[in-house]
């Protein structure tokens, strides 16, 4: 029974739909037989005739009079159309907002030819379209102002809010809308001209431009959609949670792009610049539909409405499933919109919570591909040859050439913070290649040496609370030239409260004594993080303390701190001058220990270098 009325349902949703557009299509034509018998010649005894037909009288006896009432019955159409356009914009919130997608896709001749939100330019355009045709019974100068104004109005809402769906739409109808009004207001001002010939030719020549460039475009869609059959802009589209798993879709990119110029990827950091040409870049112009299935991917709605569109186009799709993603279970379908309240809003987009139900329950029968919960180069190479059906030209560990003569210190345990580590890595090799050809990202076992003079410190969600960070930190506090750069690389990230090791919590404070660098994947497309590599290689090389040197002064500051507490309280008045003599006093004391220590350790260490390089881009 439920399956009937499912049928039944999307047949009159395809009914309205094509009766819809036909009065769409149509809509002018019946405008204009309705002023048809209103178009009359005067003529220099006075009489008026129907300019179609000039043995008819304007006088409404006989057969102008026939004429006139079949224009009013004809009237009746365009109006019904126009109410019933306005009726549907009224209830559109509220049907949006009870995820009502068949009453939507029923409409979408009218509603998904515009952005969501530009719903409005439907009826404008109906209006519009009404006051031109009904321009001709005017007088002319009533008639030029209100059709150049019209025209002009056309041009100027267009350009502001392009509310067409496509680019391309909008961009035709600014320039016909421009030329049409070019054409009038020339009209307008040789009107009176004794020399027609050149107005004719100059119009002829518009009318010619507007004619070749529609049909321009309309070759162009048709070669464009048949083109897209054999060959899709996009060999994969990467579907992911950004807050959890933008590193590793950045990295993934940039894997798949070293396997070959053909396997171009969709990251929406990247491309995506209008959100209502989302779903038109995984149904349309993708390949490969890949899933970054992470914990929380199916409670967000525009993931679940990628998928959605991914599986009603019939697209290939692929699951990369992390360690903490469980496929859906009927409960989880069935109360999905309990669980993410806000898919309702895929029903501007015609889509509703039957179609992401059936969309849950598919996953089940989708290909997938676990990712190793250990984050390797390794692992990342067989997921990558897994989409491509290509084999990796690297080692298993590291690429062929040089290891740079930085390290790279990222939480282990955190495989968004490994993977974020590797495309900085990446950028940097890119970036400083006489300084290795393969970036060196510290693993799990591996320990910092006492020869590793500068590293990046990856700084994400509760990293300090990692044990191979801690152990990491306090290696590298041995390191008698070691410069230490802090790279934040989440936005969740926050200092701890409490460290209980003494030691350990002022290598933190000594960290930070600089001003880190950010360096996100979830708020940057890969030319923001190009720029950001830059300005970290600058940093690294270029004028940054000493582990020691910063330690040294986080020491000295809370001795300031505490001794500067110490004092007793001065007398009332007259004491403001020589509190601060006394606290200049001690802070200059301090900075010539600092200055003293840091000379020491200069002497100290093993191969005196430079105190820093400059980096030439």
């Amino acid at each position: 029974m439920m399956t009937r009325k499912t049928s039944f349902a999307l047949q009159a949703s395809g009914l309205l739909k094509t009766f819809g557009f036909l009065f769409l299509l149509f809509y002018i034509s019946l405008s204009a037989a309705f002023v048809e018998p209103f178009r009359c010649n005067v003529h220099p005894n006075g009489s008026l005739t129907m300019q179609t037909a000039h043995s008819v009288f304007c006088n409404f006896a006989g057969t102008h009079f026939t004429l006139a009432v079949m224009s009013g019955l004809i009237c009746l159409l365009p109006i019904s159309f126009l109410v019933m356009c306005s009726w549907v914009l009224v209830t559109l919130p509220r049907r949006v907002a009870a995820g009502n997608a068949p009453f939507v896709r029923a409409c979408s001749f009218l509603i998904l030819r515009f952005r969501p939100g530009c719903e409005g330019f439907t009826v404008l355009f109906l209006l519009r379209n009404v006051l031109i045709v009904l321009t001709p019974i005017m007088n002319s100068s009533t008639g030029l102002f209100v059709m150049g104004n019209l025209l002009a109005l056309t041009v100027a809402s267009v350009a502001y809010y392009r509310p067409w769906r496509s680019e391309v739409a909008t961009r035709v109808d600014i320039v016909v809308s421009s030329v049409l009004l070019s054409v009038l207001l020339l009209g307008a001002i040789t009107v009176n001209d004794s020399q027609k010939q050149p107005l004719m030719v100059i119009c002829t020549v518009c009318g010619s431009f507007v004619i070749v460039a529609l049909l321009a475009v309309a070759l162009y869609s048709v070669v464009q959609h048949i083109a897209s059959k054999f060959r899709k802009k996009f060999a994969f589209f990467l579907s992911h949670h950004r807050s959890a798993s933008a590193g590793f879709v950045r990295l993934l990119s940039m894997e798949l792009k070293q396997r070959g110029s053909q396997f171009t990827t969709f990251v929406d950091s990247d491309h995506l610049t209008d959100l209502s040409q989302l779903f038109s870049y995984d149904s349309h112009d993708t390949q490969t539909f890949v899933l970054i299935a992470t914990s929380e991917i199916l409670k967000r709605k525009w993931c679940m409405g990628e998928l959605v569109m991914a599986r009603l186009a019939e697209v290939q799709t692929i699951l990369l499933t992390f360690l903490d993603f469980d496929l859906p279970d009927d409960r989880f379908a069935e109360g999905y919109s309990r669980v993410v309240p806000d898919i309702r809003d895929l029903a501007t987009y015609g889509r509703g919570l039957s179609e992401v139900q059936d969309t849950l329950r598919w996953l089940h029968t989708v290909k997938s591909f676990a990712i190793a919960p250990d984050f390797s180069r390794k692992s990342l190479a067989m997921a990558v040859s897994e989409l491509t059906g290509t084999t990796s030209i690297f080692a298993e560990t590291k690429q062929q050439g040089a290891e740079s003569d930085y390290l790279i210190l990222a939480d282990p345990e955190n495989m968004e913070a490994m993977a974020t580590a590797e495309v900085l890595g990446h950028f940097m090799v890119n970036l400083l290649p006489e300084r290795g050809l393969s970036a060196r990202v510290l693993t799990a076992d591996g320990n910092v040496s006492r020869t590793d003079a500068r590293l990046l410190l990856v700084c994400t969600h509760n990293c300090f609370q990692s044990g191979h960070v801690a152990r990491w930190l306090l290696q590298a506090r041995m390191v008698p030239d070691c410069q230490l750069l802090p790279v934040l690389a989440d936005e969740l990230f926050q200092l701890p409260r409490r460290v209980d090791d003494a030691a350990y919590a002022q290598i933190i404070k000594a960290v930070f004594v600089e001003v880190a660098l950010p360096f996100i994947p979830s708020q940057s497309s890969e030319v923001d993080l190009a720029i950001r590599a830059r300005q970290v290689a600058l940093r690294l090389y270029g004028e940054l303390k000493r582990l020691r040197t910063k330690m040294l002064i986080v020491g000295k500051t809370c001795e300031v701190s505490e001794e500067v507490l110490e004092q007793p309280p001065g007398p009332p008045e007259g004491s403001d001058s020589e509190a601060s003599n006394v606290s200049l006093q001690i802070l200059s004391s301090q900075a010539i220990q600092v200055k003293s220590s840091e000379e020491l350790l200069d002497r100290q260490a093993a191969s005196d270098q430079a105190d820093y390089v400059m980096v030439a881009f």
